[in-house]
């Protein structure tokens, strides 16, 4: 039987003016994602807050096919690479989620 898709959603705080900064660092990740042999990975979007005091500035909504194909990709080079300190200033909220309710105009 086929896994059903999945989605990760990661909220991330991100000081005032430090939004350069994350989008550097989250470009670097996307590029490691992106030259990684896994499959699985259906796409994503980075969402920013309109207004600056959102306690989550920078969401990222990404699409895996399942929570197998998500755990591959995230193994000990990706987790060494989020746990540097250029990191640090970013603290997040990441979580696995599969859809619930779909609603329709």
């Amino acid at each position: 039987m086929e896994e059903p898709m999945v989605q990760f959603i990661n909220c991330f705080e991100v000081p005032a003016g430090r939004e350069d900064d994350f989008m550097v660092v989250h470009a670097e990740i996307n590029a490691f994602m992106a030259s990684q042999p896994h499959a699985g990975y259906l796409g994503h979007r980075l969402l920013k807050s309109l207004t600056p005091d959102a306690k989550y500035r920078f969401i990222n909504f990404v699409e895996w096919e399942s929570p197998e194909h998500w755990a591959a990709a995230h193994g000990p080079d990706f987790l060494a690479m989020v746990s540097r300190p250029d990191w640090a200033f970013f603290t997040s909220v990441p979580a696995l989620y599969d859809v619930a309710y779909e609603g329709t105009p």
